[in-house]
C-alpha cells in the first residue's frame, strides 16, 4: 500500500478474485514483479476455486491473501487462513517461482550480488547495464560538483585578497 491506496496490480487482481483481495486485507503490502504475473494469476485462479467449491460458505469469507512479496529471490504469499490444497498450491507456486526470472517471465535462476533475485541471463546482462549507466551518471555528478567545489574555493581565495 502507498498513501492508503493498493498498488495497481493489487487493484487488479482484486477485481478478478474478489474472494481473495477485499478493502483492508493486504495490510502486510503487495508488491510483485511483473514476471511473474503469470504464476500469481494461476495460483490465485486455483485458490478462487478451492473456495468456491470447496470450503463452506459460512467460512469462505474469513480466508484472504494477506501479503504478496518477493523475497530472497522467491515468491512469498501469505494468507490469513488456509487449507491443504492452498498450502500446496502456494508451496508449488513459491517453489516455481525460483526458476521464473521475475522480470520477464522466461527461465531464471537465483542470482546473488547486492540483492538476491531470480533472473534469466538477458535480464542479468540488462542490469548490469543500467548499473554501468548509472555509475557513470554518478561519477559524471561527482566530477562536476568538485569542479564547482574548486571553483566556489577560487572565488573566495580572489575576495579575500
Amino acid at each position: 500500500m502507498r498513501n492508503g491506496k493498493l498498488h495497481p496490480k493489487a487493484e487488479d487482481y482484486k477485481k478478478k478474485y474478489p474472494l481473495l483481495f477485499r478493502d483492508g486485507c493486504l495490510r502486510s503490502g503487495f508488491y510483485l514483479p511483473a514476471g511473474w504475473n503469470l504464476l500469481v494469476n494461476s495460483l490465485c485462479a486455483a485458490i478462487e476455486n478451492q473456495l468456491q467449491n470447496y470450503v463452506p460458505e459460512e467460512i469462505r469469507g474469513e480466508v484472504y491473501v494477506a501479503q504478496v512479496k518477493e523475497k530472497f529471490g522467491g515468491l512469498r504469499f501469505n494468507m490469513n487462513a488456509s487449507t491443504p490444497y492452498i498450502d500446496g498450491a502456494i508451496s508449488l507456486a513459491e517453489g516455481l517461482s525460483y526458476n521464473i526470472c521475475e522480470a520477464c517471465g522466461l527461465p531464471g535462476e537465483l542470482r546473488q550480488g547486492g540483492y538476491i533475485k531470480t533472473l534469466c541471463d538477458a535480464d542479468v546482462a540488462r542490469e548490469k547495464e543500467e548499473e554501468k549507466e548509472l555509475n557513470k551518471k554518478y561519477m559524471k555528478e561527482q566530477r562536476a560538483r568538485a569542479k564547482q567545489e574548486k571553483v566556489k574555493l577560487l572565488i573566495e581565495e580572489s575576495l579575500k585578497k
